[in-house]
């Protein structure tokens, strides 16, 4: 940034010297009215910019399409990844669930121990969790007699042909939410275990987590949380690190799309062209309420995957942009002290100019150019690059 604005400055600096050694050579004395008007211009101008980043709207009203547009899935987030790969750990129940289900598809796919399935819960396995396994088989083995129970009996029935599973959660740890910005989180984490009843080889665990928001916001937004929004990593990640900071990255580009939606009736969007988010920003104000990191794995390495949730509540987001703005300003103000030094210092050379060119009877007019020129060069230099 520093380095364009060295440049610009340069180039304005030996074109505005050039054109007003022109203009007063051509124009003679009436021009020298032109000095005032000029250092007066350099001087508003900065100042004129700097007054309207001062009346930034902080008025914050998300719009829903675009934040459904910022919550495109990449292909790692894919249901089918899910479907094919076993991962450490699990968003939810149900999900916990629905992999159990394509594992137990694919065990029994060429079996052939029976037709019919009966699947038993035991608390808090919940209904939709059974929902979801069962599901899942009928899909993949086309079985149409799947019978769901919530409970299981003391005696199990002795039906021929029948598939009898039960799923349990032999460790569940709940935590007490915590709040972070005026939203619970929840830390609730267990253990799904499933049991398929005279089968060998055939039980299997997975571990899940009580990270409802990464299935649906539905629950947080009927709640009040209006502006909730997930922020996933992009691609596919060899460790948890890179996963991290990808979904960071991308939540910081939501809420500065954000913040310039919220300022977009503005002709001069300063957001649009200088306002910059980074991860810091976000944790900085608590945006950042509550994460999810998954490893997926593979015939030959393990790939991870990270997905954050934000909370970019009204209160938070006027804060954050007047933090922002104030950074602007002060920009505005040391480009505004530059100029002025540096309109000054070339009023100073130009005039000196005026004296030895009128002391020397023209004579030397070209070489006082020159160096005149070099001077007002050589500020420069000193203002912007140093």
């Amino acid at each position: 940034m520093a380095v364009n604005v060295s440049i610009i400055g340069l180039i304005v600096c030996v074109l505005f010297v050039t054109l007003l050694i022109y203009i007063i050579k051509r124009a003679g004395k009436k021009a020298l009215i032109l000095i005032p008007i000029i250092v007066l211009g350099v001087v508003i101008f900065p100042l004129m910019s700097y007054r309207r980043a001062e009346s930034v709207s902080l008025s914050y009203q998300p719009d829903s399409g675009l934040q459904q547009d910022m919550q495109t899935q990449s292909a790692i987030w894919n249901e089918a990844v899910d479907d094919y790969l076993e991962a450490d750990q699990y968003a939810t129940l149900e999900d916990a669930a629905q992999f159990l289900g394509s594992h137990v598809a694919g065990q029994l796919k060429d079996a052939k121990i029976g037709d019919k399935m009966v699947v038993y819960g035991q608390t808090p396995v919940t209904p939709r969790a059974l929902n979801a396994f069962s599901g899942r088989i009928r899909s993949q083995l086309g079985l149409t007699d799947i019978r769901v129970e919530s409970y299981k009996p003391s005696v199990l029935p002795t039906e021929p042909n029948l598939i009898i599973c039960i799923l349990d959660v032999p460790r569940h740890q709940q935590t007490t939410h915590t709040s972070v910005n005026g939203l619970l989180v929840n830390n609730s984490s267990g253990t799904l275990r499933l049991h398929i009843e005279n089968q060998t080889n055939m039980d299997h665990s997975v571990e899940f987590l009580e990270k409802d928001w990464l299935r649906t916001l539905f629950t947080l937004q009927n709640a009040g949380h209006t502006a909730v929004m997930v922020a996933r990593s992009s691609g596919s990640c060899i460790n948890e690190t890179e996963a991290r900071d990808q979904a960071m990255s991308q939540a910081a580009l939501m809420v500065q799309d954000l913040l310039k939606q919220a300022n977009q009736d503005y002709n001069y969007t300063v957001l649009d062209q200088e306002i910059v988010l980074t991860p810091q920003d976000l944790q900085a104000y608590h945006l950042i309420v509550d994460q999810f990191s998954q490893s997926l794995r593979t015939s030959t390495a393990s790939v991870w995957r990270h997905a954050l949730l934000l909370n970019p509540s009204p209160h938070a987001m006027e804060s954050l942009l007047q933090q922002k703005t104030r950074q602007i300003q002060r920009v505005h103000k040391s480009w505004a002290k530059d100029l002025l030094s540096l309109a000054g210092l070339a009023l100073v050379v130009f005039i000196l100019y005026i004296f030895l060119n009128a002391a020397t009877k023209g004579y030397y007019a070209w070489s006082l150019r020159v160096i005149a020129l070099v001077t007002i060069v050589g500020i420069v230099v000193v203002l912007f690059l140093v």
